[in-house]
């Protein structure tokens, strides 16, 4: 019998990450605001999303950070 597979990572997945992004754990030196600044440089550059809507978790990250 072969191994069921692990679910692929989802955008569901991406955003929630995101949504928790600098609030959890006292390890986090840097703001919320440096975090997604971070993560939106680097999404940007980033090449594999496979379940992952790039675009549409980029945006998200973007408003996140205009909220703040």
């Amino acid at each position: 019998m072969r191994k069921k597979q692990p679910d692929r990572w989802t955008t569901l997945d991406e955003t929630n990450f995101l949504r928790g992004l600098g609030t959890w754990g006292s390890a986090t030196t840097l703001p919320r605001k440096k975090l997604l600044e971070n993560y939106i440089t680097s999404a940007r550059k980033r090449n594999k999303w496979e379940g992952v809507d790039k675009s549409s978790t980029i945006r998200c990250a973007e408003g996140m950070l205009r909220a703040l």
